[in-house]
C-alpha cells in the first residue's frame, strides 16, 4: 500500500486526511486501468488501498490522536474479467497448472 499512500499522503498529518482528501485520492486511484481487463471499470487497486487507509485511521481514533475517522464508504468489491478476446497463451499459468501445483503443495 505504500505505492499509493505514502505518494499520496506522504508526511500529511493524520488530522489532516479528511473525507474529501480520500475522495480525490479515490478519483485518482481509479483512473488506473485494470491488469487484466483496462477497459474494466474495477481496477482491484482502490479497495484495498482504502480499506488499509481506514485501518490506519480508525486505529489513530481509538487512539486518541485524530478525533474520529472520516466517514467514508468502501466500494463492493467487484470482480475484474478478461476481455472477450483474452488470449489464453497470455496467461502466467493455466488452471491445470495450478491444480498441479496445488497438489504437488498439498503432498
Amino acid at each position: 500500500m505504500t505505492g499509493y499512500l505514502v505518494p499520496e499522503f506522504g508526511d500529511t498529518p493524520l488530522k489532516e486526511i479528511d473525507a474529501d482528501r480520500i475522495r480525490e485520492m479515490t478519483d485518482r486511484l481509479d483512473q488506473i486501468p485494470a491488469p487484466l481487463n483496462p477497459k474494466s471499470k474495477f481496477n482491484g487497486i482502490t479497495r484495498p488501498v482504502l480499506i488499509v487507509l481506514m485501518m490506519i485511521l480508525r486505529q489513530a481514533a481509538r487512539e486518541g490522536i485524530i478525533p474520529a475517522a472520516p466517514n467514508v464508504s468502501i466500494p463492493r468489491q467487484e470482480s475484474v474479467r478478461y476481455d472477450a478476446d483474452h488470449d489464453e497463451s497470455e496467461d502466467v499459468i493455466t488452471p491445470i497448472q495450478v491444480e498441479a501445483l496445488y497438489e504437488a503443495v498439498r503432498a
